[in-house]
């Protein structure tokens, strides 16, 4: 009986969530932990991993409705991350892009994740993430509220 408590620490957890389907409960972070799953993004039609940062218990309700939020306003956040992700390459990489055209240079992006933050007061930052598929390159975007922040070359 003791062993099989012990065995189930380390177990991982996995729930069938209503909105982001098999998700599997991962190490600690803080308090919390982070859930981790691969959903369908309804405005790309693409599958994407999605972390969640929420209790063992399972992901919240709000966390569900933001992800809702998200699909509905991200056609609205198009140019605004775009804008931003232009910026983080001239950052990370000079004048190297600066021959691509815009559109067809967005073309090589492919969004991979979307990270779900625990909802407090005041609200953390939430993170879309990109791979530039001829380099296999990521690069995460932040937010705050609807409002891309800035960006980062994940290396």
């Amino acid at each position: 009986m003791c062993f099989e408590r012990i065995a189930n620490i380390f177990k991982p957890n996995q729930k069938l969530d209503p909105v982001f389907g098999l998700i599997k409960h991962c190490k600690p972070l803080f308090h919390f932990g982070l859930w981790r799953g691969k959903t369908e993004f309804s405005p790309l039609n693409v599958r994407v991993d999605v972390y969640v940062i929420a209790k063992r218990s399972g992901i919240l309700e709000s966390q569900r409705r933001f992800y809702g939020e998200l699909e509905q306003h991200y056609n609205e956040l198009d140019d605004a991350i775009r804008k931003t992700m232009f910026g983080t390459l001239d950052v990370y990489h000079g004048d190297l892009f600066h021959d691509f055209e815009p559109q067809e240079l967005w073309q090589d992006f492919e969004l991979e994740r979307v990270f779900i933050p625990y909802p407090k007061e005041p609200p953390d930052y939430w993170e879309l993430s990109y791979v530039y598929k001829p380099h296999n390159q990521s690069y995460t975007i932040y937010f705050d509220g609807w409002k891309p922040i800035y960006g980062e070359y994940d290396d």
